[in-house]
């Protein structure tokens, strides 16, 4: 019975051992894949990293050509102002320009006027004094 115990014995041993070294291969398995998961995991954290890295990049991209267009709107803006400026104070030239015309028109008609006048009120002078002296004339030709 000897024999028969240590080839049972044997048999256990063998399939102990192969259990042992079934267990040991999924050991090493599990360790492999643990490793590989940690490599990705590691692979991955990196890659978000260099997305995050990219994004925050690009939002400060973003932002200055967001300035830049505000810069380029304002100064748009301020030239759109500058021109409107101008032209109105162009027409504010032409307007004082035909104002200062109108009134230098208006003083020489004043002018003119006023030499009337006193055109006027000589010749009324003149014609009054003649019409004294006729008067003095006839009143003393009659008593004469």
């Amino acid at each position: 019975m000897k024999p028969n115990f240590l080839h049972y014995a044997t048999e256990a041993q063998t399939a102990i051992d192969r259990e042992y070294k079934a267990l040991e291969d999924a050991t090493q398995e599990l360790t492999k894949s643990r490793q590989e998961v940690a490599k990705k995991a590691s692979d991955l954290l990196a890659k978000e990293q260099r997305l995050n890295e990219r994004e925050r990049s690009q939002d400060q991209r973003e932002e200055e050509i967001v300035r830049k267009e505000g810069l380029i709107r304002d100064s748009e803006q301020a030239r759109v102002d500058r021109e409107s400026a101008e032209l109105e104070r162009k027409a504010a030239e032409k307007a004082l320009l035909k104002a200062n015309t109108l009134d230098l028109e208006n003083k020489q008609k004043e002018a003119e006027l006023y030499k009337r006048e006193v055109a006027l009120s000589e010749a009324k002078k003149t014609y009054r004094d003649e019409l004294k002296k006729e008067f003095v004339n006839s009143i003393v030709g009659r008593v004469i």
